[in-house]
């Protein structure tokens, strides 16, 4: 196992008036195995006053082998942890999978990115895009923690590959993930950690290489520490999903 990376940053709140500030914390493990990585995994998400856990681990989505495009998930993808979209939308290595100008569910192992999930087959790939952007919150309210495997970055030369939480519209912390700008062995596994500080509603994590070179790169094993949304608030968005329905019809 590797050497932990840590950035802490001191976020201020867009609304400062009103609002403590939040330090968001991003640290990686480097170069773990899937047991190590689930192990630290639990450690980390154990220190959540949440009692919720919510993983997405892209195993119900159809993966794209270039010949379903029309048909297969890619980018923008709504999830259990939020939506996935793509950065820059433009293809700018030599091993994109169809469609060309999103990132994808993969459904095999290649070019050094594969599944951690027990069992399962799929992850989701950068597909030679500059990067994968994560929108959150899903299912779910709100949030405090959050971890994901990453496999396979600055295996082809150092490209800077970084890592930004953002919460509101104001605040970011960025890491340079690389750790102390080396390369990797293509397929290298590392877990990511990222505290929020206390529970949020929304944030925005980007995962992208700096430079525009290709090298390309997956994710998988989403988790997320949260609030559990309370059973009267699924009644809710139900009776308010039925009322909407009713009035289309009206409307017609």
């Amino acid at each position: 196992m590797g050497i932990k990376t840590t950035f802490l940053g001191a976020a201020v709140a867009a609304f400062a008036y009103s609002l403590p500030a939040l330090a968001v914390t991003i640290s990686i493990d480097t170069n773990v195995n899937v047991a190590q990585g689930e192990a630290l995994r639990s450690t980390f998400l154990s220190g959540s006053s949440n009692s919720a856990t919510v993983v997405e681990d892209f195993e119900s989505f159809t993966a794209c082998d270039g010949s379903n495009a029309g048909s297969c998930s890619a980018t923008p993808l709504n999830t259990k942890v939020g939506q996935f979209q793509g950065i820059d939308g433009a293809v700018i290595g030599a091993s994109p999978v169809a469609p060309l100008d999103e990132a994808v569910i993969r459904g095999v192992d290649q070019f050094g990115r594969f599944n951690t999930t027990a069992g399962g087959s799929n992850y989701i790939d950068s597909n030679d895009q500059k990067g994968i952007k994560l929108v959150m919150p899903g299912n779910f309210p709100e949030f405090d923690r959050m971890s994901f495997f990453l496999m396979d970055i600055d295996d082809v030369a150092n490209f800077d590959f970084r890592i930004t939480a953002r919460i509101g519209p104001n605040n970011a912390t960025d890491l340079d993930a690389v750790t102390n700008s080396q390369t990797w062995g293509s397929g290298t596994l590392h877990l990511v950690n990222i505290d929020f500080g206390q529970n949020v509603t929304a944030a925005n994590v980007r995962m992208f290489n700096l430079t525009e070179e290709a090298d390309g790169f997956g994710m998988d094993d989403f988790y997320v520490a949260a609030v559990p949304l309370p059973a009267g608030g699924l009644l809710l968005l139900t009776a308010l999903g039925g009322l909407g329905a009713i009035r289309r019809r009206k409307n017609k």
